[in-house]
C-alpha cells in the first residue's frame, strides 16, 4: 500500500499530528497480511462452490463463517436496499464521532 495513502488514512481518522516511517511501514504490512488471508478466506467458499468469480455474497459469507472476521460484520453487513444502507452509514458515523 502507498505509504502516502496510509498517512492521508491516520490524519483523518486518528487524533495524531504525525505518522513515523516505521510505524506507516509496520501498518502496511499488517493491511496486505490481512487482505491476504482475508482474500484467501473467501477464495476458499468460492473454490468450494467450484466457481471463479467472488461476489458480494461470498464476502458476506465469510465474514460471518469465519470466526477470526466476525469482526467485520458490522462494515460487511448482509446486502440492503440503498436507503437502509445510507441510514446504517449515518447510525455508524454518529457513533464514530461519538466517540472522539
Amino acid at each position: 500500500l502507498p505509504l502516502t495513502r496510509i498517512r492521508s488514512i491516520a490524519k483523518e481518522d486518528w487524533d495524531i499530528s504525525t505518522l513515523g516511517n516505521e510505524a506507516c511501514v509496520a501498518i502496511s504490512a499488517a493491511t496486505v497480511a490481512f487482505m491476504e488471508v482475508f482474500a484467501g478466506e473467501v477464495a476458499k467458499r468460492v473454490a468450494e462452490d467450484k466457481r471463479r468469480s467472488v461476489t458480494y455474497k461470498d464476502v458476506v459469507r465469510t465474514v460471518k463463517g469465519v470466526e477470526k472476521l466476525q469482526f467485520l460484520e458490522d462494515i460487511i453487513p448482509d446486502k440492503m436496499k440503498l436507503g437502509e444502507a445510507l441510514e446504517e452509514q449515518k447510525k455508524f458515523r454518529a457513533a464514530v464521532a461519538r466517540k472522539k
